[in-house]
């Protein structure tokens, strides 16, 4: 007996019938009486990419009213079609007894492990030793290590998959790098730069959970989670690397948002803003690229971005 397999939503087009698993990410309920006049709507997500559903029939409807499958794998037969030219599917037989219960058959993830060994040698080579010991003491207090390995960066903007905290974390200390290595007077603050890198999205570990959902704490958002994630070591980072230095991090850790947040008001949490701006728009165009969400016009792939179509 063969085991089912998601159905590729990277690889469907116009007019294909389609059998297999799909992750629901998210569904509307209707109101009682009003199956079939209108389709019941829902996300279905595989590896990156979010593709809508409809459904028409009165009973497939019923289901969807009567239960909460948000997160449920379901078997389906489905058809693909083309609406205000995104692809869709339409639901037409749905199964709940196929025995698939792993989620992560539908996420996207990063080589967790070897992007960690990348972040270790990075930390353990260029923070110096007292920077290094706040890192290390925080990361095994707050038991971060795993937690930090697996977590997502995002829902849906830019590294939203499994590792992509971590990953995007080490993508910043990279681009970092580079700018103090071409400029002094960076250089001589790297701890600070390195260390509000590495703490600037870490209250994400809480904010967001599996397969990118927010948790029922998300409405503090993460810059905060973070400060108070700090707010724990205040002593400890003062005594290593002065009161100044901890209030610096604090700041970034607020305001890394910029002008879509708290406005910067240091130097660190504007520099640390633009990198990090730069590397979620850079990731998020390509993870758009990658999920095909683009469209065709006069022969060129065009992704669509704030209102301005770029062309591929």
């Amino acid at each position: 007996m063969s085991v089912l397999q998601p159905i590729d939503l990277l690889n469907v087009s116009e007019g294909q019938k389609v059998s297999g698993l799909i992750l629901v990410q998210s569904h509307t309920k209707k109101p009682e009486g009003t199956e079939s006049k209108a389709p019941l709507s829902g996300v279905a997500h595989y590896k990156g990419r979010n593709m809508a559903f409809k459904i028409w029939d009165a009973q497939l409807q019923r289901l969807f009213n009567l239960n909460d499958l948000s997160g449920s794998i379901l078997a389906v037969d489905a058809s693909v079609s083309k609406y205000n030219d995104n692809l869709e599917l339409t639901l037409n037989r749905i199964n709940l007894d196929h025995g698939v219960t792993n989620p992560s058959l539908f996420y996207r993830s990063v080589n967790v492990e070897e992007v960690f060994t990348q972040f270790v040698e990075f930390v353990n080579t260029n923070l110096s030793p007292n920077a290094l010991g706040i890192l290390s003491h925080i990361f095994t207090s707050e038991n971060l290590y795993e937690p930090f390995k697996y977590a997502w960066a995002a829902s849906s903007m830019h590294d939203a998959q499994v590792g992509g905290l971590m990953n995007h974390t080490l993508k910043m200390l990279r681009l970092a790098k580079t700018l103090c290595e071409n400029d002094p007077r960076l250089e001589q603050a790297k701890d600070l730069l390195y260390l509000s890198i590495i703490f600037h999205d870490i209250g994400k570990i809480r904010e967001i959970g599996q397969g990118g959902t927010y948790t029922s704490i998300s409405f503090v958002t993460h810059r905060i989670l973070g400060v108070e994630l700090l707010s724990r070591y205040r002593n400890m980072i003062i005594e290593a690397m002065g009161e100044l230095f901890y209030y610096h991090l604090l700041a970034v850790v607020q305001q890394h948002h910029g002008e879509f947040g708290e406005p910067p008001t240091t130097i660190w949490s504007q520099i640390v803003h633009m990198i990090d701006h730069l590397e979620a728009l850079t990731t998020g165009l390509m993870d758009k690229l990658e999920a095909k969400e683009y469209r065709v016009h006069n022969g060129h792939k065009a992704i669509w971005v704030n209102g301005t179509s770029l062309i591929v």
